[in-house]
């Protein structure tokens, strides 16, 4: 009977998937199929989709300064992919809560990236396919680690800045270490250094000159006080000039120079 090879399709699907809705009996009439019942009954098997079997065994294997790497068992055959589900809590209150669908059918592992320093964060991962969502996975937390604080033994590299700038102003340079998690720190204004048809760093400037840590990533920030809506006491304004170095040197090599023109 229709009702019956239905019946066998939802029950193959109930066993090997995420729990479905119940489907009642639509497809007879006083327990005896029609034509149209038995049409409708097979059109539905046709179409039917089974959702995939939910992933286990969700761990993190491995959480780096902002990245957590989790693995997962795949029990499905017929997923198209996978959503990473996760949520981000600090002090009970502040939050990065977000999802991510990786369109590859039998993947076991992912990286979170770009996750905040002293959050916790909790996963947990499910396939799905045209037929629907599986259960989720069981969730594992962990905690991003604190930004390293900077050693105090640690060498520091020289950056030269010259001042080249095309309008011929002068500019104010600021700093901030990235891996430290400090604050825009104020360095002081440079004058205009260029020379007519010389490339920059002309040879008779005197640089300006910044300190900064090895294995410290910095963004540093020429101001031009001359440009639209950048202002010297607010270096974070987009239309601001930027210049961003990761130093790993030595501090007794040469010293890195970076023109702003």
């Amino acid at each position: 009977m229709a009702n019956l090879s239905v019946r066998a399709v939802v029950s193959k699907c109930l066993k090997k998937s995420a729990r479905l809705s119940l489907i009642e009996d639509i497809f007879t009439i006083n327990d005896i199929p029609s034509p149209n019942s038995l049409k409708s009954a097979l059109q539905f098997i046709r179409a039917f989709h089974c959702p995939p079997a939910a992933p286990t065994n969700l761990r993190i294997t491995e959480v780096g300064e902002n990245s957590i790497l989790i693995t997962w068992d795949d029990n499905a055959d017929n997923e198209d992919g996978f959503e990473i589900v996760w949520t981000g809590r600090r002090d009970g209150y502040i939050y990065d809560d977000g999802s991510k669908k990786l369109r590859d059918p039998n993947r076991e592992s992912f990286t979170l990236n770009y996750l905040y320093p002293s959050f916790t964060y909790c996963i947990r991962v499910r396939a799905f396919n045209v037929g629907g969502n599986s259960s989720y996975s069981n969730e594992d937390c962990a905690t991003v680690p604190d930004a390293p604080t900077p050693n105090p033994n640690q060498g520091f590299s020289a950056v030269q800045f010259f001042n080249c700038h095309t309008e011929r102003r002068t500019v104010h340079i600021w700093r901030r270490d990235v891996t430290a998690g400090s604050s825009w720190e104020a360095l002081g204004s440079l004058p205009y250094q260029g020379q007519d048809n010389v490339p920059c760093p002309p040879t008779s400037a005197t640089p300006f000159e910044v300190a900064l840590q090895e294995k410290h990533r910095y963004e540093i920030v020429a101001v031009d006080t001359g440009a639209i809506n950048c202002g010297s006491n607010d270096p974070a304004i987009s239309s601001c000039r930027r210049f961003e170095t990761v130093l790993i040197g030595n501090p007794n090599g040469s010293p890195t120079q970076v023109g702003i023109s």
